[in-house]
């Protein structure tokens, strides 16, 4: 009984596969290079943030230290 369901939700997902409309090479290609420059953008972001944060920090232990 078990086996039955599963098997019915594998051809099910099958059916719904072929209702996908797949993207074109070009569209694909195009939503890779907005990803990874989104990727790109926001490791940078993150990387300025995480330095005047790292340069903050150290200056206030610098005038601890004093």
């Amino acid at each position: 009984m078990a086996f039955n369901k599963i098997k019915q939700y594998f051809l099910d997902s099958l059916q719904e596969l072929g209702k996908v409309t797949w993207p074109t090479k070009h569209r694909a290609v195009n939503i890779c290079i907005l990803v990874v420059s989104f990727v790109v953008i926001s490791a940078a972001v993150i990387a300025a943030v995480d330095f005047v944060l790292n340069r903050g920090y150290a200056y206030l232990l610098t005038l601890a230290a004093n």
